[in-house]
């Protein structure tokens, strides 16, 4: 599991969200849920090089 957050700039607003988060024993919301996933009627994958 990891806590620490998105950003490694100490001048971020999100340099240590997701830790307070964490903190207090909440979780940032999943963006799609597998249910969304399933559902989209043409699912690619694209492969990146």
């Amino acid at each position: 599991m990891l806590t620490y957050s998105l950003s490694a700039n100490s001048a971020s607003p999100h340099h240590a969200d997701q830790t307070e988060l964490f903190s207090r024993g909440q979780w940032v919301t999943e963006r799609f849920t597998e249910a969304e996933i399933k559902a989209y009627p043409r699912p690619a994958t694209t492969l990146l090089r």
